[in-house]
């Protein structure tokens, strides 16, 4: 594992049985996005690669409406990857294999048969998303397409607005542009379209909206840039002051088709 993963894997991991009940987002984007693949699809049952399947929300979305399909699902956290297994036991058609994964570092021996990668909500956690996608339509030459979601820079106003008027520092970690991800991938001749949604979630207060990433394991800044106590107490007073009627944050949620 590279960078700060082996930090990630325990986060992902120590919260996966709170995952599903935290994954307001993650939940809604999955259906959408799973929608948008069988549109594009247009009744082909492929051979899906998941890199990052998580407790396996898209995955179980996906095989929904391919139950026919074969599916390699991956992901880094065993824990995860097993909340997956079970998730998707009642699909007795398709055809699934589970393997423990890094999706932005694997290795020289890795093979799948798939045709179609997919990926949800994974690659905001790469050092590098656009060198890894690459990477992994070069180890794997069968694979002619690909789905990725994730949140997309931008994500989060609000946050960044009350972090400046509680005068402390904004904590989010990093999140890939789309424009520099698609000019990567097109600059190596791929066809990419994205499709950018904003999508609202309100919490009772900001410390919710706090909890809520804590309890999906997304709550570790990879800079180990952190708030003090009472530099987090005053965000949470001038957020909750300007807000008595509950926090709503944006997430910017980017959708892209890439093609060979």
């Amino acid at each position: 594992m590279i960078g700060n993963k082996w930090y990630i894997t325990d986060e992902f991991s120590k919260y996966a049985r709170e995952y599903d009940h935290y994954a307001f987002i993650q939940k809604r984007a999955a259906k959408q996005f799973a929608e948008l693949i069988h549109s594009r699809l247009n009744g082909i049952q492929p051979r899906f690669l998941e890199i990052g399947s998580g407790t396996g929300l898209l995955t179980e979305e996906l095989m929904q409406r391919f139950p026919d399909s074969y599916f390699h699902i991956t992901d880094i956290s065993e824990r995860m990857l097993k909340y997956a297994f079970d998730r998707t036991q009642k699909f007795e058609q398709a055809v699934k294999l589970f393997e423990e994964l890094d999706g932005e570092d694997m290795p020289g021996y890795f093979q799948s048969d798939a045709d179609v990668m997919v990926s949800a909500f994974t690659i905001q956690w790469f050092d590098n998303p656009e060198e890894s996608i690459l990477k992994t339509f070069k180890q794997l030459p069968e694979c002619e397409q690909a789905y990725i979601s994730y949140l997309g820079a931008g994500s989060f106003p609000e946050w960044r607005h009350y972090a400046q008027l509680a005068g402390v520092p904004y904590t989010g970690n990093t999140l890939p542009k789309e424009d520099k991800i698609e000019s990567a991938l097109r600059k190596e001749g791929f066809q990419v379209k994205a499709h950018v949604q904003w999508m609202n979630q309100v919490y009772p207060n900001a410390l919710s909206f706090f909890s809520s990433i804590k309890h999906i394991g997304a709550g570790h800044n990879l800079n180990d840039q952190l708030l003090s106590p009472a530099q987090l107490r005053r965000l949470l007073r001038v957020w909750d002051t300007d807000c008595s009627y509950g926090v709503e944050v944006r997430h910017k949620v980017v959708f892209l088709e890439i093609e060979r």
